[in-house]
């Protein structure tokens, strides 16, 4: 029963994952994927501690935590990217003032 249950929740969270990434692909807004982004990253995290717990493998957490530092970091690069251009833009729009 829970071995059926496991598999049952890493199949619909690897739905939900190929669901993000189209999301992704169709998005117009650069802030849209970022949101994405954050989101695939958020459903492979519950599917690798899903994993941990259906395959009785405590050492896999550790991936996890790495996985969620870098994704964390991507996150915060992706923002600071997002905010150089806002600012590039508005310096264009405003004449080069600022």
């Amino acid at each position: 029963m829970f071995h059926s249950v496991m598999e049952g929740y890493l199949i619909l969270l690897a739905l939900c994952v190929l669901g993000a990434l189209v999301y992704i692909a169709r998005s117009p807004h650069f802030t849209d994927r970022l949101v994405g982004v954050n989101l695939v990253s958020t459903l492979i995290l519950n599917f690798i501690l899903i994993l941990a717990l259906f395959l009785d493998n405590t050492s896999i957490l550790d991936i996890d935590v790495v996985y969620a530092l870098l994704s964390f970091q991507a996150v915060v690069v992706l923002s600071r990217i997002l905010r150089v251009r806002m600012l590039a833009g508005r310096r264009q729009e405003g004449g080069g003032k600022q």
